[in-house]
Parts: structure tokens; sequence; C-alpha cells
């Protein structure tokens, strides 16, 4: 939930950025309201969210990190159109935004753009070809279309740019599912458990592991992970970005704002 106190700062911190938009806050406001109305997306208040975002729209309509956020919570409205529109928009005013790479194809590949998705992704790692969250959408978007082996291309090549950090940890976990909705158990296995090894409290791998456990008939197994899980303080919200994992929550939604 987002508490009315929360709100109520947002809208006083924004308050006093527009009142001097050519001191010191200059463009600050329109920052402000971009994280209320992600803050309002990422808890699917997607009414609120589009209240905010198109303030920000009115006042700061040269912002790209703005119309891409709009965009994002058009598509999820269903207002494909509109979403489009600011795609280009953001495009117009900043070709080299990052989050329009991983935004603007996925709404393309689910409303069946499939090709055009194909390019925004392959521009996006054209001008960012080291990114590993543009190349772990890439493959979840590649293993829903049954590329699977595309798919684990990219995860590898992912993992081969970084394969320790955190950040790493999401690749790891897509890839993971990817195997075991293919039925490769034990690579599955392998890739969790190197990756908890080095991020023993990251809790999609811990959750992805609790599923393989539980679907290998190994309960007790399954419910330490799930608990351990539970304690490093997960929510739903959070899983969004763990694409494919098996659970109830939309894979690759929301990652880049992970």
């Amino acid at each position: 939930r987002l508490f009315g106190p929360a709100r109520r700062l947002w809208r006083l911190a924004a308050n006093e950025a527009f009142k001097f938009p050519y001191d010191i806050a200059a463009e600050g406001g329109g920052a402000v309201l971009h994280a209320w109305a992600s803050a309002e997306f990422e808890r699917d208040n997607v009414l609120n969210a589009r209240v905010v975002i198109g303030e920000a729209l009115r006042k700061c309509p040269q912002d790209a990190a703005v119309a891409v956020l709009a965009a994002s919570i058009e598509s999820a409205a269903g207002e494909v159109n509109t979403a489009r529109a600011l795609f280009l928009r953001a495009y117009q005013l900043n070709k080299a935004d990052k989050q329009l790479y991983m935004q603007w194809p996925r709404m393309e590949g689910a409303a069946g753009n499939i090709e055009r998705a194909r390019l925004l992704f392959g521009y996006g790692l054209s001008l960012y070809p080291n990114n590993t969250k543009i190349l772990n959408l890439y493959a979840c978007f590649e293993e829903e279309q049954g590329e699977a082996e595309l798919a684990r291309e990219l995860h590898q090549r992912a993992l081969g740019i970084d394969s320790a950090s955190k950040t790493s940890m999401h690749n790891r976990v897509s890839w993971a599912g990817l195997e075991l909705r293919e039925g490769n158990v034990a690579e599955a296995r392998e890739l969790l458990r190197e990756g908890l090894d080095a991020h023993p409290d990251f809790p999609g791998a811990l959750l992805l592991l609790a599923r393989l456990e539980r679907l290998e008939g190994h309960l007790d197994s399954a419910e330490a992970y799930a608990r351990r899980a539970q304690k490093v303080g997960w929510r739903a919200g959070a899983l969004r970005c763990y694409a494919g994992t098996g659970f109830s929550v939309t894979p690759c939604i929301r990652y880049d704002m992970i």
C-alpha cells in the first residue's frame, strides 16, 4: 500500500520544485512526480499513477523519462495506441533512453507485433550491448515466442557479461525458470544454487528453488526454501521481475524498476 503521508510529502516536494523552475530545483518537479507515479504503479494503483504522470506530462513535456513511464502506465491500462504515441514521443526526445528499450518492445510483443518488438530489442542492444537487463527481457520475450534456444543464448550472453553481481541473479532466475519448464531440472538447480552461493538471500531464486523441490516431491526442502524467502521479506509485487518462475504473478513486467 501507499499511505497518505507519503503522497502528501510527494505533493509538497513537487509543489516546492515547480515554484522555482529555473532555480536549483530545475526539473526537480518532474523527477518527484516520476518517483510518485512509479510508486503508485509498482503497487498496482494504475488510476492514481495515470493522474500523477498526467500532471508530469503537462508540466514537463520535454522529459523523455516521464514519457516512457507514462507510456508504460497507459500500456498497463490497455491503452495501446496512447502508449505507442508516448513511446514515440520519448524516442524523439531521447533515442538513447535505456528504459525505452525495456518497456516499448514488451508492449509491442504483447500487442502481437513480434517483429517490431524484436527490432526494438535489437536496437536497444546495439546502443547498450552489455546491458544485462535488456538481454534478460529479450530472452524472456523469445522464450514466450517458443525460441528457447535463442533465449538460452541471450541468458548465457548476459551471464558472460556479469555472473557475480546481484543484478545477475535476475538472469539466473529467468534462465533457471526456462530450464525447469523445459524439464531440465538438474540445469535449473545448478543455476540457482550457483547464484545462491553468492547471494543466499535472493528471494526469486529461493522461491523458484522451492517450486523445483516441490515438483520433485521434496516437500520439506521446498518448505525450507519458501520460509527462507519469506524471512528475507519477499513481496508479491517484487516478484514481477522474475520471468516465468511459475508463481501467480505476471512475469517480466517491471524488471527494469528493480
